[in-house]
């Protein structure tokens, strides 16, 4: 596993929708099988809001944060 993908595995473990980390592990796992990956797609569709809405919060408690890496 890429240094990047365990960083984002272990944020999403401790920040994200509890379903979230398993699946994009999952993911990760299963990218190149079209059957296999087809599942973690059609989790996504089917959450989709719920994740834009976690986003969104995550975005709105970050602001400032976020706001000064834009502007670097």
């Amino acid at each position: 596993m890429a240094a990047a993908d365990a960083a984002t595995l272990a944020a999403l473990q401790n920040a994200a929708l509890k379903e979230c980390a398993s699946w994009y592990e999952r993911g990760m796992r299963d990218w190149r099988d079209l059957s296999r990956i087809a599942e973690v797609d059609s989790w996504m569709r089917a959450n989709e809001g719920a994740a834009k809405g976690w986003l969104l919060t995550l975005a709105r408690n970050n602001r400032d944060a976020l706001l000064e890496l834009a502007a670097e």
